[in-house]
């Protein structure tokens, strides 16, 4: 499936929230490789390994204090 380039801001949010590159490909009905390509294309910095570690340990937080 094509993503209009009207999506890529909705897309970039929700890379910038925290998605992995595969949740937010899920929500387009695309692949992680082509939300890469298509960050690449608009030139947004990728998160570094330590960053999305800790985007990741940040949503588990959450989700944690919200099961409470």
């Amino acid at each position: 499936m094509k993503i209009s380039k009207e999506k890529y801001s909705e897309l970039v949010n929700l890379y910038k929230e925290g998605k992995t590159l595969k949740e937010v490909g899920k929500v387009f009905n695309i692949t992680d490789v082509r939300v890469e390509q298509i960050l690449e294309s608009i030139n947004v910095e990728r998160r570094t390994i330590s960053e999305a570690k800790k985007k990741l340990k940040d949503r588990i937080d959450k989700t944690a204090r919200k099961s409470h």
